[in-house]
């Protein structure tokens, strides 16, 4: 079990010092990576469950790093629910095809963000 540990913490370390370097040597590319990945899910109108996932993990990279200071990392979790072939097409209560599906994906997240930034926009403005 303490090997198990070692290992689990040296893996967290080797992460950190990865994510310092990346940011030191390429943080505006790093930068516009993590954004435009926000702005795909905030925006798209086909959202592929590939490229929702890669996107999702880019927005998460970039809320760890607190560089993405707008959302929270729960809505993040809901979106990768949100994201399952599976659960789309109970939601929308029928079979779906796969574009049908990355249309209501796309639609999904958009909605789901778009509360989410206004809801951060209301509480800074009080």
């Amino acid at each position: 079990m303490a090997d198990l540990k070692n290992i689990a913490l040296r893996l967290i370390a080797h992460e950190r010092r990865s994510r310092e370097i990346l940011l030191s040597k390429s943080q505006v590319a790093l930068e516009n990576k993590l954004f435009r990945s926000l702005g795909i899910i905030s925006f798209a109108r086909l959202l592929p469950s590939g490229e929702a996932a890669r996107c999702l993990s880019d927005v998460r990279l970039g809320i760890d790093l607190g560089l993405i200071k707008d959302v929270d990392m729960s809505i993040l979790n809901e979106l990768m629910i949100f994201m399952q072939p599976g659960f789309l097409q109970q939601y929308a209560g029928s079979e779906l095809t796969a574009e049908e599906r990355d249309i209501f994906r796309a639609n999904l997240f958009r909605e789901r963000l778009k509360i989410e930034l206004q809801s951060k926009d209301n509480t800074t403005e009080n």
